[in-house]
């Protein structure tokens, strides 16, 4: 038997709904101008460490190939 709760969960993290082991179907409202704000709330571009950590494209071939 295979099973699972749905469950619609935020940008932050928060649990905005979810359904038990019955049937159930699930609906909510997606605003994405929460999204957008999470994105830019978090200073990802700006924490970066490129004087310690170096960008490495492994799907790109290598020079020596």
């Amino acid at each position: 038997m295979i099973w699972g709760h749905s469950t619609v969960v935020g940008p932050m993290g928060e649990i905005i709904a979810t359904t038990g082991h019955e049937e159930a179907v699930l609906i909510a409202e997606i605003d994405y101008a929460v999204i957008q704000w999470t994105r830019e709330s978090l200073p990802l571009e700006s924490q970066k460490h490129n004087d310690i950590y170096q960008f490495v494209d492994l799907l790109r071939e290598s020079p020596n190939s």
